[in-house]
């Protein structure tokens, strides 16, 4: 992981039987490793990705002591049920092993676009419809 570089910046945990996967983004397309975009395609009902949106951040982001208040309202949640990304995994294995096939497939990052993650809920709403709780802002 390159700390310079925010477009590389992830974190996984696990909250219940949810999957986070938390990435930043400057330019609006945060990338997915090979295997974090098989347990999304494999896994979606569990698989739910976190984008924090830094694209018009207003100073410098290194700079900032970034504490659960200062980076929530960036965060867009996705449940990977709503991640198209079987179709391009199947895409990449069937390349695989096609007659001219793709080489260093775990180097491959896959975009997932803007307008897609966008469509996502804030933390805190998305927090109260996962755990059915009013008390989520509370917590």
């Amino acid at each position: 992981m390159n700390d310079d570089d925010p477009e590389e910046l992830s974190s996984q945990f696990q909250i219940a039987q949810y999957k986070i996967e938390v990435k930043t983004t400057t330019t609006g397309e945060p990338r997915l490793t090979p295997l974090q975009a098989s347990t999304c395609a494999s896994e979606p009902k569990t698989f739910v990705l976190c984008v924090v949106d830094l694209r018009d951040y207003p100073t410098d982001i290194h700079a900032v002591e970034w504490t659960a208040s200062t980076v929530s309202p960036f965060c867009r949640l996705l449940p990977g049920t709503e991640i198209p990304i079987g179709k391009t995994l199947s895409f990449v294995e069937n390349a695989e092993g096609s007659d001219v096939p793709i080489r260093n497939v775990s180097a491959l990052r896959y975009a997932v676009r803007a307008d897609i993650w966008e469509a996502g809920t804030g933390f805190y709403e998305w927090v109260e419809t996962a755990f059915d709780t009013d008390d989520a802002r509370d917590g």
